[in-house]
């Protein structure tokens, strides 16, 4: 690993571990990342009931992955990053794939895709920090993903949640690859 790597995420591990004491002893809310450590769901409220508002939960979301990758794969590709901007490429792909499925769903059920929204700005910053992000982001979608699954009996949903939680776990293994992030756990 190079060495202005291994600078940047040690500093950012300090940083996390710093303010992530910091937050428990003021007794705040926990971050994701606190969250999934001790095994707490980020996701497990706020979870839609209504097959059609799950549709168009998840298509804001994957809306807002690909403004975001888009965003990144731009900031990547001028820092000269070209194996993660091509990876960053490669999952727009897939994102973009889950929008047009997701559409074509909520259409086909007499709803209106234009409802959905991205629940963020993307964030964009030096190519560590974007891959951190990115993984953690991904980690955060497993679980809504899996919240949406248990929420609805729904086939289409159980079909869409099923081979989006394989994509999104094939994305962080991608993520883990480049040698930035720690491998994830298995779940």
């Amino acid at each position: 690993m190079h060495m202005k790597v291994k600078v940047w995420l040690f500093a950012l591990l300090f940083l996390v571990f710093t303010f992530g004491l910091a937050a428990q002893e003021e007794g705040q809310e926990q971050r994701p990342e606190q969250q999934r450590e001790t095994g707490q769901p980020e996701v497990a409220q706020d979870v839609p009931k209504d097959p059609m508002q799950i549709l168009i939960t998840m298509l804001g979301m994957q809306k807002g992955e690909v403004e975001e990758l888009r965003a990144q794969a731009k900031q990547l590709d001028d820092l000269g990053d070209d194996q993660a901007a091509s990876l960053w490429h490669r999952m727009i792909a897939d994102h973009q794939k889950a929008v047009n499925t997701l559409t074509d769903l909520i259409k086909r059920r007499g709803g209106d895709p234009n409802q959905a929204k991205a629940p963020h700005q993307p964030v964009v910053g030096t190519g560590v920090e974007m891959i951190r992000h990115m993984h953690e982001d991904h980690h955060n979608a497993v679980e809504k993903l899996r919240a949406f699954r248990q929420a609805t009996s729904d086939p289409d949903i159980q079909n869409f949640t099923q081979k989006a939680i394989a994509t999104t776990t094939k994305h962080i293994e991608w993520m883990e690859r480049l040698g930035v992030v720690e491998p994830s756990p298995t779940p």
